[in-house]
């Protein structure tokens, strides 16, 4: 990480996710845009929902500022990062059908969600299993791994009409539980809440203290064990060989968020098609059972915050790429590929 943005974790992201709008911001430094063209000044990028034109609609608390530690800011409009992305509408595909063999690409999810897309086969400790997101294979998945009571796993997705026992192609086997922003479970913490609760009440005061933390979450992956065959061949044949750098789980009309296949290598599970990492520019290319799509990656290592209705999440050290309204609702889940270096 460089040191300028290591500087801006630490003392200056707490009060600028504050900030109206803020969603994230890069990990590494950027170029600053200037009407639409890159230069050649470095600068620290921060991402909004949306830009707020002009700054004197904006109150001077919500103001990024222009310069901090003596380097330029940019504000980046991404839109409203949601898991799965907007936009699932019911369609009919190739990749929507049943397989007698299950290959990558095609309408999978758990017995009580809607569908998601299978992204790639993994092995974990001389055993073989199917990979997706956490929120494609469970009801849940802040849920922890316990909890999961219903297992099975459909081809297709209930969504597409798989929710009949003659479907199941799988049991859910585990999940890394995506920690919430503000769940805390640190005693520590939460006792000294207590003891000055324990006061207010006493003082017949009404407003209480409570111990919030930022988990950073690396991943939204999860893993089921086959009960029926399955093949590391992509369904459309977009794809064959190329390296493989994670599974997509979020997005906005403006970015797709992919998370990093080496986090999943770090719990231990390998996958079948040779992994490898990216760099801005490069550019990748996703098989889902909506469709397949090549683009640009915009940031090799962001932070970002993601909506999952219920709760929300933030991710750190996440690929973000570019979006022509392409990925949508049925992209969760899918497998992502480098294609060519920038």
């Amino acid at each position: 990480m460089d040191k300028i943005i290591e500087i801006f974790r630490n003392k200056y992201w707490e009060e600028i996710r504050k900030k109206a709008n803020v969603v994230g911001y890069s990990k590494v430094l950027k170029k600053k845009i200037i009407k639409g063209k890159e230069t050649d000044i470095p600068c620290i990028r921060i991402y909004v929902r949306k830009k707020i034109k002009p700054k004197k609609y904006l109150l001077t608390k919500d103001v990024i500022p222009a310069m901090i530690e003596g380097v330029h800011t940019d504000v980046v409009e991404i839109g409203d990062v949601k898991a799965p992305p907007d936009g699932f509408e019911m369609i009919s595909t190739s990749k929507t059908s049943k397989f007698q063999i299950v290959k990558l690409g095609v309408s999978i999810g758990h017995w009580d969600i809607t569908a998601g897309s299978l992204g790639m086969l993994y092995r974990y400790k001389g055993l073989e299993y199917a990979g997706s997101n956490a929120h494609v294979l469970t009801p849940n998945p802040s849920l922890p791994v316990e909890k999961i009571i219903e297992k099975r796993i459909l081809q297709p997705g209930a969504y597409h009409g798989g929710k009949n026992p003659d479907n199941v192609v799988g049991r859910y086997v585990w999940h890394k539980r995506i920690v919430p922003i503000g769940e805390s479970s640190c005693k520590i913490g939460q006792g000294i809440c207590n003891m000055f609760n324990k006061f207010l009440r006493i003082l017949g005061r009404k407003g209480r203290f409570h111990y919030i933390t930022h988990v950073a979450n690396n991943i939204d992956f999860a893993v089921y064990e086959p009960t029926v065959p399955h093949s590391i061949e992509v369904a459309d044949k977009s794809l064959s060989d190329e390296p493989f750098i994670g599974h997509l789980f979020a997005g906005s009309e403006r970015v797709g968020i992919i998370c990093k296949v080496k986090y999943i290598v770090d719990e231990g599970f390998y996958p079948l098609i040779e992994p490898t990492e990216v760099k801005d520019g490069d550019i990748v290319k996703g098989c889902s059972f909506w469709c397949n799509y090549q683009t640009t990656v915009l940031d090799e290592s962001a932070v970002t915050t993601v909506s999952y209705g219920d709760f929300i999440a933030e991710f750190e050290d996440v690929i973000m790429v570019n979006n022509d309204k392409v990925i949508r609702g049925g992209w969760s889940g899918s497998g992502w590929r480098k294609i060519e270096s920038s």
